[in-house]
């Protein structure tokens, strides 16, 4: 079920889903996220592998990968050209399989960050949901 949050954190906040991910059903989709993936590494020079340790769940404090997070919530629409956040979008990227009502609320406090920074914010709420996710899962 960490799985799950973590997939859940990466796709508000990243934009990331998995092939291998049981919550995404849409092929089309997780083609898109591939590219976009495939995108925003080199677009913002972040290392693979802070990529992919992120997918799961363990986030590096480096600006680069903060970078990435908000390259990939602008290409996925959780993030607006502006850094602000689009509610509608992210709301729909929760997992049937995790507590919506307490994931939701999760995701009213991080998109709270303050900055007007894009990448920092975008790093901020990777770290929020990944330090509420005990919550989320009602641990």
């Amino acid at each position: 079920m960490r799985r799950i949050v973590a997939v859940f954190a990466l796709c508000l906040v990243f934009g990331v889903y998995q092939a291998r991910s049981a919550t995404l059903d849409d092929d089309e989709e997780q083609e898109k996220m591939k590219k976009y993936k495939e995108e925003c590494i080199p677009e913002t020079g972040v290392e693979r592998s802070y990529v992919d340790d992120a997918e799961l769940g363990i986030l590096r404090l480096d600006e680069k990968l903060a970078c990435y997070a908000a390259c990939m919530m602008k290409k996925v629409g959780v993030m607006r050209a502006d850094g602000s956040i689009n509610d509608e979008v992210a709301i729909s990227k929760i997992p049937s399989g995790i507590n919506q009502e307490k994931a939701t609320e999760v995701f009213h406090k991080c998109k709270r960050v303050p900055s007007k920074n894009h990448c920092l914010k975008a790093g901020l709420m990777a770290k929020c949901f990944v330090d509420n996710q005990d919550y989320v899962l009602g641990d």
